[in-house]
């Protein structure tokens, strides 16, 4: 199962990942690794880390690099 890394859920999901949308991430996460990305307690999609899971918790720059996401319905 892939790692999981939680958005805030009064924002707007458009690029990146960044510290100040996270809300909680997974502390093993390493850079590389593929993450899914909840918002919500659902799967908005998926980001790939490029920082490892002790810095997500306010490291400025990008943590993850958005790959796929849900379309809005």
């Amino acid at each position: 199962a892939l790692k999981a890394v939680h958005l805030k859920e009064d924002i707007e999901w458009k690029g990146d990942v960044f510290a100040p949308l996270v809300k909680d991430a997974d502390l093993s996460i390493r850079a590389g690794d593929d993450l899914r990305v909840i918002q919500g307690g659902d799967c908005i999609g998926l980001a790939r880390a490029v920082a490892a899971g002790w810095e997500w918790s306010g490291t400025p720059g990008t943590l993850g690099k958005s790959h796929q996401r849900k379309k809005k319905q």
